[in-house]
């Protein structure tokens, strides 16, 4: 994937994250009319067939009368399409801390199956980490498991928070 500053990057993040994203092109097209021309920063197709094309752009720089009409092109380019516009700036910093140490945990872990199975069990009621590590035991393993749930949005905690062990952790999104 492509990207032209470290806000790219985290939007990107965010958006493979989020887990809805099924198709993603980056600089996809040059918007034109008769005084200006703009390329958003990537076109986003999502698992519910909706398309969007977002621009990124640091949040003092959103109100800039150059960005203002460059998004007001990308905005009826959408309309036009059926589509919808997005403008992305700053993420919260502990957020993207967040995403960024549970992306080191995407691919699966040793016996993944066999500790989803016990973690789920253990969940009835939202715990802190710490909590369902003692009641799992073998902390090594567990914890993996926990973070790789979290990144694949199969366990849920408050992502804007820092991560500690008494971060609470509950099964559904809409649970806490």
């Amino acid at each position: 994937m492509y990207y032209e500053s470290y806000l790219e990057s985290t939007i990107l993040l965010h958006l493979e994250h989020i887990g809805t994203v099924v198709e993603l092109l980056e600089q996809p097209f040059i918007l034109s009319d008769e005084i200006r021309s703009h390329i958003p920063d990537f076109v986003v197709k999502h698992s519910n067939n909706s398309i969007v094309i977002a621009n990124v752009k640091p949040q003092v720089f959103v109100e800039k009368s150059d960005n203002v009409a460059d998004f007001a092109l990308a905005e009826l380019a959408a309309k036009s399409l059926g589509w919808t516009h997005q403008v992305f700036s700053e993420l919260n910093p502990q957020y993207v801390d967040n995403l960024q140490w549970l992306l080191g945990y995407r691919n699966p872990p040793y016996r993944l199956e066999h500790f989803e199975a016990a973690i789920n069990t253990c969940l009835k009621i939202p715990m802190s980490l710490l909590q369902l590590l003692k009641q799992l035991g073998q902390p090594f393993l567990v914890r993996p498991v926990v973070f790789h749930l979290l990144w694949h949005r199969r366990l849920f905690t408050k992502l804007n928070q820092r991560f500690s062990n008494d971060m609470i952790i509950w099964k559904s999104q809409g649970e806490l």
